[in-house]
């Protein structure tokens, strides 16, 4: 997943307590598997990636990175705990990087951090993709509810 340096930026996530992501997001399993201390913490939390393919994706970020903000003199875009985990991150660049995309598969497992990034960087196309895969999963209020929120109006109906 890693970007040539003249095209990288690095994706920096906000420490989530209790997140349920990969065990290398854990912190009592990161010292087993990358060792200890401060810099192995900020690896796991932190994803260098194509400003390339980020900016080819998303109007947001390539505004981000190609404007006079503090993200395009950084080259660091902060990701809030909000808008969702490393994890999930990685499950949304997969979507968009030529080299994954194609053997990607929206499922319930994916969909719900793939829809929130897609949703929130304005990857439209992404996003009507997580809406057709929703559509073949059960109706739930939780489901109505994420309708709600991301504008899905024809899973709301459904729902």
């Amino acid at each position: 997943m890693s970007a040539t340096s003249s095209d990288a930026v690095t994706m920096e996530f906000e420490a989530v307590g209790g997140d349920a992501g990969s065990a290398a997001d854990r912190p009592e399993k990161r010292s087993k598997l990358a060792g200890s201390g401060r810099a192995n913490e900020r690896e796991a939390h932190e994803r260098s990636v194509s400003s390339v393919v980020l900016g080819l994706a998303s109007p947001v970020l390539k505004a981000m990175l190609a404007s006079g903000m503090e993200e395009s003199q950084s080259r660091r875009i902060k990701i809030a705990k909000d808008i969702g985990t490393a994890v999930q991150f990685d499950q949304f660049y997969a979507c968009l990087s030529p080299a994954t995309a194609r053997t990607v598969r929206i499922n319930e497992e994916n969909v719900d951090g793939i829809l929130a990034f897609s949703d929130y960087y304005q990857v439209i196309p992404l996003k009507l993709e997580c809406d057709r895969a929703l559509r073949d999963f059960l109706p739930s209020v939780e489901r109505l509810v994420q309708a709600h929120k991301y504008g899905l109006s024809d899973q709301y109906k459904r729902c």
